[in-house]
């Protein structure tokens, strides 16, 4: 199954997010960055279905709720998401 990830660098702004996808009735999974995805330290994602990625970023994008970077998780490897979610 692919997912993406929504990377924040507080826990605070991670777990707001958490609660608006849960709001929705979306699964999602709040995590420790990956080592992988860090470039700066610590930080937090919140990985959810690529069915949901859409969804997910319009509802941040409604709620104001900014992220760092988005990436994409297919067969184990990640790749950062620029524009659009496919």
């Amino acid at each position: 199954m692919d997912y993406y990830f929504f990377s924040f660098r507080s826990i605070t702004r991670a777990q707001l997010a958490l609660r608006y996808l849960q709001a929705a009735d979306m699964r999602a999974a709040l995590l420790r960055t990956p080592k992988a995805l860090a470039t700066e330290g610590c930080g937090y994602v919140i990985r959810v279905r690529a069915a949901d990625a859409a969804a997910a970023d319009q509802l941040f994008s409604e709620n104001q709720v900014r992220y760092q970077r988005r990436f994409i998780q297919r067969g184990g490897r990640y790749q950062e998401v620029l524009h659009g979610l496919s």
